[in-house]
């Protein structure tokens, strides 16, 4: 009887050793998808930004816009009435990157504050 015990307790451990190295992985890999996300945003964000001699304009108002990057979005901004303009699905990728960024931290990161610092 004493035998059945002592294995019970072996085999218990070589679990919860299990148990433990299959969290560490899964951890691991979770670490490695989160990654692989934000190297694909990058890469998509750099891929579809237009080169710097793209001129755009203003839709409302007519004026030459900057173009910037935030959070791997271009963003093209009007310096004259301050609208700010995406090109198809980035939005989606700012709210996708929101999204994450509250998931990791519990706060926002402060995106659209970036744009326009000191206000």
């Amino acid at each position: 009887m004493l035998d059945l015990v002592e294995g019970s307790r072996v085999h218990c451990g070589h679990e919860i050793r299990r148990r433990a190295e299959r969290e560490k992985l899964e951890r691991e890999r979770d670490e490695l998808e989160k990654k692989l996300a934000a190297l694909k945003a990058d890469l998509y964000a750099r891929k579809n930004a237009p080169d710097d001699r793209d001129t755009r304009f203003c839709p409302a108002c007519g004026t030459e816009m900057r173009g910037q990057i935030q959070s791997s979005v271009r963003v093209d901004v009007c310096s004259q009435c301050e609208g700010i303009y995406l090109d198809k699905g980035e939005l989606q990728t700012i709210v996708a990157q929101e999204r994450e960024y509250i998931k990791n931290t519990g706060k926002t990161s402060g995106f659209w504050g970036k744009l326009w610092p000191g206000k």
